[in-house]
């Protein structure tokens, strides 16, 4: 791909903008291409102890904050890559290789376990 490295095992996307392509449609169903922060309850349970789903996350953008569950959830093949509802920046990107899992927060300005 071109543009696109990699790192901590997760790929990054240079100088490219997904933001046209969030509501693109994915099928020939009119379904959109992200799902709730629900879908990304296995993975998170598999580096968090207690359910992430229901933890508090304020987007580092735009300050909207809001539980885990309402965010926006684009699947990845090795992770998930979470984005507010509200300005759909990058909260949060998760990845599980064979090397470990990788979790980038750097779109959360807090994520608050209750």
């Amino acid at each position: 791909m071109d543009g696109a490295f990699w790192t901590f095992g997760i790929m990054i996307l240079g100088g490219e903008s997904l933001e046209s392509d969030m509501n693109t449609p994915n099928d020939a169903n009119d379904t959109p291409a992200w799902v709730d922060g629900n879908a990304a309850a296995g993975i998170l349970a598999s580096v968090f102890v207690l359910d992430a789903t229901r933890a508090r996350i304020a987007c580092a953008g735009c300050g909207h904050a809001c539980a885990v569950a309402e965010q926006r959830v684009f699947a990845l093949e090795m992770g998930a890559v979470l984005r507010c509802p509200t300005c759909a920046g990058v909260t949060l990107r998760v990845a599980v290789t064979r090397h470990g899992c990788f979790i980038d927060m750097r779109g959360a300005e807090v994520v608050h376990f209750a």
